[in-house]
């Protein structure tokens, strides 16, 4: 498709062509994962809450956070949602403020969160979030976003990393790349849609609707 022999080895080789095939790839697996709530990507954090506003780097409460799920984040002791986000000039007026709400609110910034009004510590919190780690290692059972092994692959279609790959090679090449790129579009819309499985919709309500009904128990009753 390229012009080039399989390599024996990717990782840790010298040859420059091979160098740009993987820096490609890397480039291809990060845009990628940005496309769409990838169903391989969908992560949880489970965290507790401390009294007080900064609840901690999402690098440790969301290790590979590449983005919160919105609507995602609840306290599982209070049966609330904890909602926001909320954008700068919300977060000075509450702060500007001489009461808070009974609810809290969230806010990331410098990539901690922050919580207002503060709450008390120990409650148990969640939420939803993309990874940015599209690469998985079978050895150490750990992802990354970057090529560390041979072994490594790729949590995301691999046919969709090799399509951008071939289009991004050419384009760098100076070569006729637009009928690659398109191909690889379709590939990639045509996953997205399928990704997940989709909820299906009618203007007649759902097909599969179950009347309420009393099941008793075969067996002699009493009247």
């Amino acid at each position: 498709m390229i012009g080039l022999l399989p390599p024996n080895v990717a990782f840790g080789s010298t040859d420059p062509q091979i160098l740009q095939l993987m820096a490609l790839s890397e480039e291809e697996g990060g845009q990628l994962s940005t496309r769409g709530n990838w169903t391989a990507l969908q992560q949880e954090s489970v965290f507790n809450t401390v009294a007080l506003e900064n609840q901690g780097s999402l690098d440790t409460i969301a290790p590979g956070c590449l983005y919160i799920v919105n609507n995602t984040i609840w306290n599982r002791d209070e049966h609330m949602p904890v909602f926001g986000p909320v954008d700068q000039q919300a977060w000075q007026q509450i702060k500007s403020q001489f009461f808070t709400g009974p609810f809290n609110q969230f806010r990331i910034k410098n990539n901690k969160l922050l919580y207002t009004p503060i709450p008390q510590a120990g409650q148990e919190c969640a939420f939803e979030f993309i990874s940015e780690n599209w690469i998985y290692d079978p050895v150490g059972s750990t992802t990354a976003r970057f090529w560390m092994a041979d072994t490594d692959t790729p949590v995301l279609k691999d046919d969709l990393i090799v399509l951008g790959t071939i289009w991004r090679w050419k384009q760098v090449k100076g070569l006729d790349y637009a009928e690659d790129f398109n191909k690889y579009e379709r590939a990639v819309l045509d996953a997205l849609n399928r990704d997940g499985s989709k909820p299906q919709l009618s203007m007649q309500g759902s097909p599969m609707d179950i009347a309420p009904v009393v099941i008793l128990p075969v067996g002699s009753w009493n009247t």
